[in-house]
């Protein structure tokens, strides 16, 4: 009897527990737009029918692509800044604090602008509010807006909220005051531009100096994205570094450079082929240049100074500064060589 009640409570814990798995996997998975709480009609167009906002929406979760790593992404991406001629609008016209870096241990996957408790918080760019509430894990109040183009711009530290999830926004509008929550030592704005969850340096695509956009597209490249949960992020270099304002690695860029000094080599090539008739003499090989000598050095002994070793070597103690710019005067190591050629 005993054994009975034993594997009847076991088969009813199994049934409960398999329930409950399968209740977390649905919320987890339902990751399209719950269309009965939107009321506002652009954004129950945008949600329904963009594929964009039609994926990973979770109004609850800060980062929702938890699922998605690096190795996930096209080897190259590339994303408009402002899709279909979308303004542009700053999220506060106060001054830059803090750009986004390694501070105090890690990575600030955002940019810090000075304001006060009660200024007003613009969005964007145009979109749909996907998450607006407290959050506990330090931004305080917080609204997350996306995009047309799949970017997401995030808000934090506001002292209060003034949209709601699930609700259209237009470039420009107010979306809640500024404040000091969360986080955050002294009222100013955090401002995130991410993509799938990855952070990208809100600088390279806002000039904070005129308040401007100063890319039409986003670029990068696989290799060049830091993958992890919460904290990954795409690292680019400056427009102004790379043609075309393609934001990619600096190996892509030499990459890209050695193709087409080989493509242009062999198009110039073709044309004096065409031209007359038979291909071009090849170039007269460069005579190679004389081998370099191998550096002389000298083994520093117990009580050497650069006094003593000029002496020893009949070198200059010029010289010997010249050909060791690192090493220090005052401390020559025993048994370390310095150069003396």
């Amino acid at each position: 009897m005993k054994h009975r009640i034993f594997f009847f409570c076991l088969i009813c814990f199994s049934v409960l527990s398999t329930t409950r798995a399968l209740a977390i996997s649905n919320s987890v998975d339902t990751l399209s737009p719950d269309l009965s709480i939107v009321t506002d009609d652009r954004a129950l167009k945008m949600l329904s029918s963009e594929t964009v906002f039609m994926e990973n929406w979770i109004n609850d979760m800060t980062f929702p692509y938890e699922n998605i790593k690096a190795a996930d992404l096209p080897e190259l991406t590339s994303i408009p800044v402002s899709p279909s001629g979308d303004k542009f609008s700053p999220t506060w016209y106060g001054k830059l604090t803090s750009g986004y870096k390694w501070r105090w241990g890690r990575q600030h996957h955002g940019v810090d602008l000075a304001l006060k408790t009660g200024d007003t918080v613009f969005a964007a760019w145009e979109g749909v509010v996907r998450y607006a509430q407290w959050n506990k894990s330090g931004y305080g109040n917080c609204v997350i807006i996306r995009h047309r183009n799949g970017l997401e711009t995030l808000y934090a530290h506001m002292s209060k909220i003034q949209v709601s999830p699930n609700q259209y926004v237009n470039s420009g509008e107010v979306i809640g005051l500024g404040g000091n929550t969360g986080r955050s030592f002294g009222a100013h704005l955090h401002f995130e531009i991410r993509y799938k969850d990855f952070s990208i340096d809100p600088e390279t695509v806002i000039d904070y100096n005129t308040l401007e956009v100063k890319v039409d597209t986003i670029r990068f490249v696989r290799p060049n994205i830091k993958s992890s949960r919460y904290g990954g992020d795409i690292n680019v270099v400056p427009a102004s570094s790379v043609t075309d304002s393609i934001l990619v690695s600096h190996d892509k860029i030499d990459t890209l450079h050695s193709i087409q000094t080989e493509s242009s080599a062999a198009a110039k090539k073709e044309t004096a082929t065409e031209a007359t008739g038979r291909p071009t003499a090849p170039a007269a090989k460069k005579k190679n240049s004389p081998a370099k000598k191998p550096a002389r050095t000298y083994v520093i002994k117990k009580g050497d100074t650069y006094t003593s070793v000029a002496k020893k070597t009949g070198v200059s103690i010029a010289t010997l500064k010249k050909l060791n710019p690192r090493q220090k005067e005052t401390k020559l190591m025993p048994g370390k060589p310095i150069r003396i050629q």
